[in-house]
């Protein structure tokens, strides 16, 4: 099993209060049941954006929490609007009686692309290649110098 590090995000919690007080269908979580998390590792090859856990029992009885948000790095290079859709989604896995998570479906992303679009994502990919490029480049920059 690998390290990941975890680290306590009260503006994710914030952004989700925002989310949930816009969005009539989310207005059944309970917000102190959620763990919201910064974690240092990319998740599944850096195209997962975030991730909604559900907790064990023994952690619920330890915390009082139920789920926990986390949120990888590449999450914190989106845009805002592109953040509240990531959050937005991560959301809709918290089922209505807060007990269990919703799995993936298709009415899930239905909900998302009628909303948002379907270019939404499309334009992080882009801007995740212009930044991929740019670290390339410094990273190349960086060992020139140390060639020099």
């Amino acid at each position: 099993m690998e390290d990941i590090n975890f680290e306590f995000d009260d503006d994710l919690k914030k952004r989700a209060q925002k989310i949930i007080e816009q969005e009539p269908k989310l207005d059944h979580i309970k917000l102190d049941k959620v763990c919201f998390t910064k974690i240092d590792k990319t998740l599944k090859g850096g195209h997962i954006l975030g991730r909604c856990v559900l907790l064990g029992v023994r952690t619920e009885f330890l915390s009082g929490k139920r789920f926990m948000i986390e949120m990888p790095p590449v999450y914190y290079e989106l845009n805002e609007k592109q953040k509240d859709i990531v959050m937005e989604h991560e959301l809709m896995h918290i089922s209505k009686n807060n007990k269990r998570l919703v799995e993936h479906n298709i009415g899930e992303f239905k909900i998302i692309v009628e909303k948002y679009g379907l270019d939404w994502f499309e334009a992080f990919k882009k801007g995740e290649l212009l930044l991929a490029k740019k670290k390339l480049k410094e990273a190349e920059n960086k060992y020139k110098k140390v060639e020099d």
